[in-house]
Parts: structure tokens; sequence; C-alpha cells
């Protein structure tokens, strides 16, 4: 019931695709991005993280559907280049 984000597969599968995190980062330093860059809002979180789980879902899954992704435009260039 409290206002904090919860980091799971999918957001970290996603954020290091997207280089917005580096493929180590600990469980809190991914929590902070969130924690720090939104409103302290449960439903907020709730909702980024039900978004992120239904990206994980579709189209960031183990093997990607990048190109199909509606974020694939956000990838950095060298992974859009690949994918």
């Amino acid at each position: 019931e409290r206002p904090v984000f919860v980091v799971d597969a999918y957001t970290r599968r996603a954020l290091s695709r997207h280089k917005i995190i580096n493929p180590g980062a600990s469980y809190e330093d991914i929590k902070r991005i969130f924690m720090e860059n939104l409103p302290r809002s449960r439903k907020l979180f709730n909702e980024y993280h039900a978004l992120i789980v239904q990206l994980g879902k579709e189209y960031c899954k183990k093997r990607p559907a990048c190109r199909l992704c509606p974020l694939h435009k956000l990838l950095p260039l060298k992974r859009k280049d690949r994918l």
C-alpha cells in the first residue's frame, strides 16, 4: 500500500536494452530511477509497472521483438542497427 516502485525482470530487461541502466545495476539503483523521477504515487507506480510488464510479455522477451515494439524508435542507434 506504500508508494514504492517494484522492479522485476521485465523492467531490468527493457531498461538495459534501452541503455538506461547497465546490465549489472542493482535493484535499488533501478528503483531509484523511478522513485526520483516520478511523483510519489502508488497508483502511478502500479500503472508504470503494469505497462512495463505488458511491454515485456509482448515485445521485450528474452528473444525480443524490437522491430514491432512501440518503443523501437527510442532504442539507442547501435542496438537499432542490429535488430
